[in-house]
């Protein structure tokens, strides 16, 4: 009997010890996921900065040194330019400076000790606006004109006499032979003041002309390069 009832205990005992503990089956939360991180962009490329002598602007069949022109291009110290029929270009060649190219014109870039940059007219016309304390001429075949920071036009006729109006300003015009004509040329009010130099031999001649082939309407089609390269404050 004391047999029986061990082995009951016992039996009740390993009953006890192997019943199962009811398992907690609540579904194991799914870690939340992490977002992919956004690419990082490229470094903007840095833009590269305008060169100061550089065409503004070209229209039709405009070279430097021999090679098609465009708008931005860059201008050398001695950069030779030219512009055929119908076609024309503004520059500029310092800040504040804007240079109108006209048609079927053929000038070259320098220097001499007259001026830190020297624009040799071989052929056509230029009409330069130049900022104050500037120091630039231009040299055609028979006069040179030179400012400070002033407006002035110079044509070369086909007889390669040359035309020269004092816009604006104070212009400094003297004859190839700096003994014909040597004076510097106030227009305080926009008087645009003009004279033609021709040369026989070795004499030259000088006289007054009037204004011409250049307007105020066609200055304001200008007005946007100037406002483009005004030296900022």
């Amino acid at each position: 009997m004391r047999i029986a009832m061990s082995t009951v205990a016992i039996m009740t005992l390993l009953g006890a010890c192997t019943k199962a503990e009811p398992v907690d089956m609540a579904p194991v939360p799914t870690p939340a996921a992490v977002p992919a991180a956004e690419p990082t962009p490229p470094a903007a490329a840095p833009v590269p900065a305008l060169a100061v002598r550089r065409f503004l602007h070209v229209e039709g069949d405009v070279t430097l040194d021999n090679a098609p022109a465009k708008d931005g291009l860059a201008i050398g110290d001695s950069s030779a330019i030219t512009t055929g029929k119908d076609s024309f270009a503004v520059i500029t060649l310092e800040p504040g400076s804007v240079i109108e190219i006209r048609a079927q014109s053929s000038l070259k870039l320098g220097a001499n000790e007259r001026a830190k940059l020297s624009l040799k007219l071989l052929t056509g016309a230029v009409w330069s606006f130049i900022p104050k304390g500037a120091s630039y001429e231009v040299d055609a075949p028979n006069a040179v004109a030179g400012v400070r920071g002033t407006a002035f036009f110079v044509e070369v006729g086909k007889r390669k006499d040359t035309y020269i109006c004092a816009c604006s300003g104070d212009v400094a015009i003297q004859t190839a032979d700096t003994k014909s004509f040597n004076k510097v040329v106030s227009s305080p009010k926009d008087d645009h003041k003009g004279f033609v130099f021709t040369a026989k031999g070795k004499k030259q001649a000088v006289k007054k002309a009037p204004r011409h082939n250049h307007t105020d309407a066609q200055k304001l089609t200008l007005m946007p390069y100037m406002e483009a390269v005004k030296p900022q404050p």
